[in-house]
């Protein structure tokens, strides 16, 4: 096969199909992790496709009115399904954290939030981070996708205001403001069509207003009946109205003053009213400063605070909301997550984490500790049992410092699939030898029909590139070559060697020539 991901497939990874389990790989750079991971995705994403499909189907033969469709669909429970029948599939959440931005930018905040600078960082990075920052991450990625998935999907919020209580809608809320990265419009969309009638937390700000203001509501209505009473029977309320103001001027200030006591009292009653209001507002500001003080990889928004107000009563606490709707612990915050996708119609959440040294702030050779403690966070057992983790480390776990009882206690390596990427002198010669000779068929078919039939020499193998070279020159060479990048690129800088002496029958690559493809191999397989 000429496919470039199946050159680097391991055997125990040959027809990957989408599962439970934890996926965990470390290997140097260019070992071949991206290619085993573009491999999983694509098992996925052909899942999510066979999924839609079977959903559109469906959908298309209710609304055509398929007589045997109707009648599957009418079977009791008892009866057993037809033999030819498909169990429903559903497609999966995928969050790709493969994109090293999104990753650059959460750290880029945790360092603002901790006060650290780049010449502390490394230190600072490995004091504070945890794996519910990780989760923070995942959760913030998650929640960008939500969001303008339902900005584009009336279906999927007629799903989520769809659950009678609330919860759907609410949780929604709640990872939008708190770890979407989106403009604040879009916000403002996502809150007016969730709160908006027909829903379960659809509630007006008159009807908060009186329920946090009881005294003040009875005094409005109050005065609402006397006023109105005046009006409609005005003479059954005058003698009232005369002997409560009789009552009054018995008062000596207010006999004297009428006006100016009238006046005091109106502006204290709307002084009060006013307090009221700033109070309240602070006291929500204070809720949602409450609700995201954990949170450390994205910007508290203000608008969490009028979120809170509509969709929550103050007699709630903040920890319970955090608790019901967030999550406290990792596990916690992805079963929620999990939860809410069932909602949408999603099977799952699954993770995909590739290229972590390409974010700038896990950067090896700038900050060689802070990649340590981020994947130390990562292979924790609270966090690896969700499942449907794939994550790939660009070392190894020595390098890593993941062979230490501590770690091996807290990750548990043993209960989840885990594979250190290494490739062996002879591995990486059938490599190149299959590569080599897929090249020439290449440019065997590239020709017409008519210059192939003159060619009837066969096709060169790897190792005759290098007659002139000693085996022991050639096993040395190739011993210092330990991932398939590194391989490709000597091999690069050897065919190119021998473009530049096409004309010449006699050249050959020779010692010295492979040492130089060697040595440019390490200096750019970065």
């Amino acid at each position: 096969s000429l496919d470039v991901k199946m050159l680097y497939m391991h055997s125990d990874l040959q027809g990957f199909t989408p599962s439970k389990t934890t996926y965990l790989f470390f290997g140097k750079r260019g070992s071949g992790k991206t290619t085993i991971r573009l491999q999983m995705q694509d098992a996925y994403e052909e899942h999510n496709r066979a999924a839609l499909a079977q959903a559109a189907a469906a959908k298309d033969a209710e609304a055509g009115g398929d007589a045997n469709a109707k009648a599957k669909s009418s079977a009791s429970p008892s009866s057993p399904p037809a033999p030819d029948a498909k169990p429903e599939q559903r497609p999966f959440f995928i969050v790709d954290l493969a994109n090293p931005g999104h990753l650059t930018s959460c750290l880029n905040h945790f360092k603002y939030v901790i006060g650290a600078s780049n010449d502390n960082w490394d230190a600072a990075f490995c004091q504070n981070w945890s794996a519910t920052d990780m989760v923070d991450c995942i959760l913030s990625y998650a929640a960008t996708v939500l969001v303008r998935m339902l900005l584009s999907d009336a279906d999927a919020i007629r799903k989520i205001k769809s659950d009678v209580s609330g919860k759907s809608v609410r949780q929604t809320l709640l990872l939008a403001f708190v770890y979407a990265q989106v403009e604040g419009t879009s916000l403002e969309a996502i809150r007016r069509k969730l709160t908006s009638s027909p829903s379960p937390v659809a509630t007006s700000r008159t009807g908060r207003w009186v329920r946090r203001n009881p005294l003040s509501t009875m005094l409005l209505l109050s005065a609402a009946v006397a006023q109105t009473a005046m009006v409609t029977a005005p003479e059954h309320t005058s003698s009232a109205r005369e002997r409560v103001l009789a009552e009054l001027y018995r008062v000596p200030v207010i006999r004297r003053n009428p006006k100016f006591c009238a006046g005091v009292a109106g502006a204290v009653a709307v002084t009060s009213l006013m307090y009221g209001e700033y109070s309240h507002a602070a006291t929500c500001r204070s809720r949602a400063r409450a609700l995201c003080e954990n949170v450390r990889i994205v910007p508290d928004r203000r608008e969490l605070a009028k979120v809170l107000d509509q969709a929550f009563p103050m007699s709630e606490p903040v920890e319970s909301i955090r608790t019901m709707y967030i999550g406290n612990s990792a596990h916690q915050k992805l079963e929620l997550l999990s939860k809410l996708l069932d909602v949408l119609g999603f099977e799952d959440v699954c993770v995909f984490g590739d290229c972590f040294d390409e974010v700038v702030p896990l950067d090896p050779a700038v900050y060689p500790g802070a990649i340590k403690a981020f994947a130390k966070e990562v292979c924790r057992n609270d966090l690896l049992n969700v499942g449907r983790l794939h994550f790939f480390f660009p070392d190894t776990r020595i390098a890593l410092d993941l062979n230490t009882d501590k770690v091996l206690k807290e990750a548990r390596f043993d209960r989840h699939f885990v594979r250190d990427i290494t490739w062996s002198r002879h591995q990486l010669q059938d490599l190149a030898e299959r590569r080599f000779r897929a090249a020439q068929i290449m440019a065997l078919k590239s020709e017409s029909l008519h210059e192939l039939a003159k060619k009837d020499a066969p096709l060169r193998s790897f190792k005759e590139l290098f007659e002139k070279v000693r085996t022991e020159d050639l096993s040395s060479c190739l011993s210092k070559i330990h991932t398939p990048r590194e391989l490709m690129i000597m091999m690069t800088e050897v065919i190119m060697r021998m473009e530049q002496h096409a004309g010449d029958e006699d050249f050959a690559i020779a010692g010295p020539d492979l040492e130089v493809a060697v040595q440019r191999a390490f200096e750019q397989a970065v």
